[in-house]
């Protein structure tokens, strides 16, 4: 058996976090694979002589259950992995529609190259190759498309107020839960190959949390389970069917139901922009072009292709 079957099959066995006596191996073996499940950050308890319990259980990523419930396309699971986007960018030859998702990433990155945080099977670290037969223009909005189409999903599933805040990131009872970075580069005329990525808190631990700068949830937190390869799978299929409709009919339909999951509609925000911030209301937005609309102090309404909403809060008004 080789090394990487090994850890596959200790892996397996101890998921259920019930104590186990571990497959026959060398002591060398056993002291490699126990090394490399503490590297991905996992807690093995001995309990006396080859017999191991993880500190808690696992609900591990299955490929195979995965691709029996796809409409479309074929899912990769893979343990551990610089980045989703970054292996499907990297991997040219693999057909649209190839679903990427790991139990954890060693350089998981969000929007603005900022990290995201990955640690092994405690959140959705999903990313989707599409080639999109559509010019540039027409994607500028496609992140917010794809974060309807994620609402759409959980909420499909039993979870109750989601919200979106504009342009990538969803939130659960208005904490972060997730968030998208969409990656594209021409292959063509009139093509674009896309790599949407989203990554979704599901059960992190406080303490793999604290480097993130906002408050945050978990979507275990809400009234309902969903289990990771469900989840996985309705969310590609609802993906792939969005993004179909999406090059027939464009980005409208979609951003014109914008408001539903709004999570600043006519409150006050501060947007950060490149050379400077601004204040004002929230409202919503251009259902064309997916720019942020925001009423000014002087009642102007401006738009903005870029920028950031600030979840600091604002300054005391006077």
């Amino acid at each position: 058996m080789t090394e990487q079957a090994q850890l596959e099959s200790v892996l397996t066995l101890l998921a259920d976090g019930k104590p186990h006596l571990l497959p026959p191996m060398s002591a060398q073996q056993r002291a490699e694979v126990l090394q490399q499940l503490k590297v991905w950050g996992l807690t093995v308890e001995r309990l006396e002589d080859q017999i191991y319990q993880l500190s808690e259980p696992l609900n591990l990523l299955d490929q195979s259950a995965i691709n029996r419930t796809l409409a479309y396309g074929t899912a990769l699971v893979l343990r551990s992995v610089d980045s989703t986007n970054e292996f499907l960018l990297q991997h040219k030859t693999l057909p649209s529609g190839t679903i990427c998702t790991a139990e954890m990433q060693t350089a998981g990155r969000g929007r603005r190259g900022r990290q995201w945080h990955s640690p092994f099977a405690q959140n959705l670290y999903f990313s989707l190759l599409w080639h999109f037969r559509q010019s540039a223009e027409r994607l500028q909005a496609l992140s917010l498309v794809v974060g309807i189409c994620l609402a759409d999903t959980l909420s499909e599933l039993g979870v109750a107020n989601i919200s979106i805040k504009w342009p990538n990131d969803i939130y659960l009872d208005g904490r972060k839960l997730g968030g998208i970075l969409i990656e594209s580069r021409a292959f063509a005329a009139q093509k674009q190959e896309l790599v949407i990525g989203i990554g979704l808190n599901l059960s992190m631990r406080q303490a793999d949390g604290v480097a993130i700068e906002q408050a945050w949830a978990n979507l275990n937190e809400s009234a309902v389970r969903i289990e990771r390869n469900q989840l996985v799978a309705t969310l590609a299929n609802n993906l792939q069917h969005v993004l179909l409709q999406v090059e027939q009919h464009g980005v409208a339909p979609y951003l014109q139901r914008w408001r539903q999951y709004d999570h600043f509609y006519q409150k006050p925000i501060k947007l950060l922009l490149p050379e400077s911030e601004l204040h004002g209301i929230g409202q919503g937005i251009d259902s064309d072009s997916g720019e942020l609309l925001l009423q000014t102090a002087d009642g102007q309404l401006q738009r903005f292709h870029i920028g950031e909403i600030s979840v600091r809060p604002l300054p005391a008004q006077t």
